[in-house]
């Protein structure tokens, strides 16, 4: 059985997923499994093929995705159709370096980075400053022309392209100028998924959800498109393992349960939105309200007033838009607003996952990214890779004060096995012994 999977295998939380009604654990297995049938048949019952896939920001995603879990296959290029407007992101402001503190900081990133954990009273905001640079171009989207597509699925060798009869038309035309395979997800996976007949979520290991464990601890299991300073986007290939540690370290570093409440308006094709808001909720049986696509009025109605919300996490453009509806719309709710907000910061990577983050009970300090997130390893090294301070969750060490400041490397079990077919690439990112050169 997928590891996330058995977390919540006796779970009966509401999964509510769209605008479309709610959802149960257990009509979305029961659909997903249905699906991972489909996949192995047009992969002529073989794993770690790569799909690619295009959906909606609804159950069709996750069902689509679990699918390809299940039937043992690697998630490429998960793309999501999203509002542009979403993905338009501000340069986050530079932070310090001082070697002399035991707080691990960090400058902003090159690629991918989030920066903000942020608790509230009763709400837990996890927000994101992010520096995308030419990330801007990474995301997938019905906007998006096709020679990008073309890239990811040419460069993913992905055997197959799965979709929704939304975006059949669109994905058509891609398959039949690059000769792979498409498949449509039916309709009623999603609609039959949204059924409550009762039946016991127990009944469906019958099915045997999944491959046997051990497949599991030697595959991958995504490829997250993402980018450097030049060149085309790379692939970087998460592992089961990689991302289950990933989830294990958040899980317990933020406190998740199943009686918090997600409010997911973030796209689905970068690791903020896979794994941070969607996988860490789905894993110990969270429920999870899933926003078509980001509106600010919404936004704000159900973080004020959806009681089975206490968690959101967002991108800097998101919040620039949430203060500005709240300046012309809801001045008069002030306090309301004050009761639910404060602020922490962390910090993450698609190669590393999340690395550092403010302890969720600690008050914050400004300035600083936080510790190292359990099972991570970080080092500040100087201009030879040399170790100036080393650390974990449980503490710190400065071992040299030859320099003021600086890079920060990452080693543990949430790291990308490395960039799809560019083993060049992967080597230089990591020194002699193992450590990932984040470049800050």
């Amino acid at each position: 059985m997928l590891p996330f999977l058995e977390l919540f295998q006796s779970s009966v939380a509401p999964h509510s997923l769209d605008n479309d009604g709610d959802y149960k654990y257990q009509g979305l297995l029961r659909s997903s499994h249905k699906f991972a049938s489909e996949i192995s048949f047009h992969l002529d019952g073989n794993t770690q093929e790569r799909v690619a896939f295009l959906c909606p920001n609804n159950a069709s995603y996750l069902i689509a995705q679990w699918a390809c879990w299940i039937s043992g296959q690697i998630v490429a290029g998960n793309w999501h159709a999203i509002d542009m407007s979403t993905v338009r992101l501000l340069v986050a402001c530079m932070l310090p370096v001082d070697i002399k503190e035991l707080h691990f900081l960090v400058l902003v990133a090159r690629r991918e980075v989030w920066r903000t954990l942020v608790a509230c009273k009763g709400l837990m905001f996890l927000s994101t400053l992010c520096k995308y640079m030419e990330v801007l171009t990474v995301p997938m989207n019905d906007k998006h022309p096709l020679p990008l597509m073309e890239h990811y699925v040419n460069n993913s060798e992905a055997k197959l392209v799965v979709t929704t009869r939304h975006y059949a038309k669109m994905i058509a035309k891609l398959c039949l100028k690059i000769g792979s395979k498409m498949l449509i997800m039916d309709d009623t996976l999603q609609i039959s998924s949204r059924r409550t007949d009762g039946e016991d979520i127990a009944a469906l290991d019958s099915f045997s959800i999944g491959l046997e464990p051990e497949f599991y601890e030697t595959s991958e299991a995504l490829i997250i498109y993402t980018s450097g300073t030049t060149g085309l986007p790379k692939g970087a290939v998460l592992s089961h393992r990689a991302i289950q540690a990933q989830v294990s370290s958040l899980v317990q570093a933020w406190g998740w349960t199943r009686h918090d409440g997600v409010l997911h308006v973030l796209p689905l094709h970068h690791i903020h939105g896979i794994v941070n808001v969607l996988t860490c909720p789905l894993a110990v049986g969270a429920t999870c309200v899933m926003l078509p696509k980001f509106d600010a009025r919404q936004v704000w109605r159900h973080l004020l007033s959806n009681a089975r919300v206490n968690i959101f996490m967002a991108v800097p453009t998101i919040y620039m838009k949430l203060i500005e509806e709240y300046e012309n719309n809801l001045k008069d709710r002030e306090e309301e607003v004050r009761d639910i907000c404060s602020n922490k910061i962390r910090y993450g990577m698609t190669e590393t996952g999340m690395v550092l983050s403010n302890k969720l009970e600690w008050e914050r300090r400004l300035g600083y990214v936080g510790l190292p997130l359990p099972g991570v390893e970080v080092q500040i090294s100087g201009p030879d890779y040399e170790p100036l301070v080393t650390g974990d969750n449980s503490g710190s060490v400065v071992v040299s004060t030859d320099h003021a400041n600086g890079e920060l490397l990452v080693r543990g079990p949430t790291l990308f096995s490395g960039y799809y077919n560019k083993p060049e690439a992967t080597s230089k990112e990591f020194t002699q012994d193992g450590w990932f050169k984040t470049g800050q």
